[in-house]
């Protein structure tokens, strides 16, 4: 990739403009014409290292619930019942993950939403009927950092960081209106990569563009709208390792050790789940590289700078399915 796209990646990692023409806003910042975003924006979409332009919903504040699945799975039967986890509609990211340095009690790991508690529990219970096998939920309990930014390298400097979220319990559903329901819904696939994205939108929505404006930046304020950015697909830039790191911290140290793991740029994820009998682990954080070892290096260094023992790094091996949390009518 020239510099011009990878810094167009970088800058739409970190959000998209709430404004009537934002791919011009874009190019004014990065001294190019609107029409040269445009066509660069629609190549990388096209070439597979955009997967989505369009708004991150945080599907707790919007009112649903979601939660971290795992499942021990017979080695001969991983393909069948990788396939039919990813066929239920609410599962996001589907991997099958092994560790090196330890044996893991699951080997497939998924994400699930739904638009309560209650459906979520009666998805789980469909799909563990649908693979005869028990699911074990991992229920997030704090929330230390969540954003994803890949480091494109050196012609992408300076870019903005996502901030760590310090000790951040769970968040509190907001009330949406129904015209705030339908604009998620809507957008939730993408934005179109259009002069004018957010008149196309509104359009197909019934609304005004000063209207939907209007909503985006209300539901991005309360939170409900993590940001608008591009989703990215990192195996397309180069970053094949996909590592799940995994640490014991006793409970009076977990909210420290959380926020300074979450400090880390590399790390994209970072979560307290609770621990189970046989799975002592309580602090989870996502770790994405250009190879395994570069992987290894982050952890080595989080190690060292916080005096933690070894965490078990859990990689995905097989990526059975990939897209976003949804919201369903």
């Amino acid at each position: 990739m020239d510099d011009l796209e990878l810094k167009l990646l970088a800058r739409l990692q970190e959000g998209f403009p709430v404004v009537s023409r934002p791919f011009a806003e874009i190019g004014d910042e990065l001294g190019v014409g609107e029409s040269e975003v445009l066509a660069s924006v629609r190549q990388l979409k096209s070439e597979g290292a955009i997967r989505r332009l369009g708004p991150i919903i945080d599907i707790r504040r919007a009112g649903g619930a979601t939660a971290l699945a795992a499942v021990n799975v017979p080695p001969e039967r991983l393909d069948e019942v990788g396939r039919r986890v990813s066929e239920c509609d609410a599962v996001s990211h589907n991997y099958h993950r092994e560790a090196r340095n330890a044996t893991l009690p699951f080997n497939l790991w998924f994400t699930v939403s739904a638009s309560s508690p209650d459906e979520l529990a009666a998805r789980i219970s469909e799909i563990s009927g649908s693979i005869g096998l028990p699911i074990q939920q991992l229920p997030m309990l704090r929330r230390f950092k969540i954003g994803v930014r890949f480091d494109l390298g050196p012609a992408t400097a300076g870019r903005h960081e996502p901030a760590a979220q310090t000790n951040t319990p769970s968040p509190q559903p907001q009330k949406l209106t129904q015209i705030d329901r339908k604009v998620l819904i809507r957008l939730q696939d993408g934005l179109p990569i259009t002069q004018t994205p957010y008149a196309t939108a509104s359009a197909e929505l019934g609304m005004t563009e000063s209207d939907l404006l209007e909503r985006l930046s209300a539901l991005l304020r309360c939170g409900v709208i993590r940001r608008i950015g591009a989703s990215l697909a990192p195996r397309k830039l180069g970053i094949t390792a996909n590592a799940m790191a995994v640490w014991a911290i006793d409970e009076d140290r977990i909210d420290e050790i959380g926020r300074r793991v979450a400090a880390f740029n590399e790390v994209t994820h970072c979560y307290s789940r609770p621990p189970l009998p046989d799975w002592p682990r309580n602090l989870y954080a996502m770790i994405h590289g250009r190879s395994e070892r570069e992987c290894e290096a982050v952890v080595a260094r989080i190690q060292a700078a916080l005096d933690l023992p070894p965490p078990i790094l859990a990689y995905s091996r097989r990526e059975f399915k990939k897209t976003w949390s949804r919201l369903f009518e």
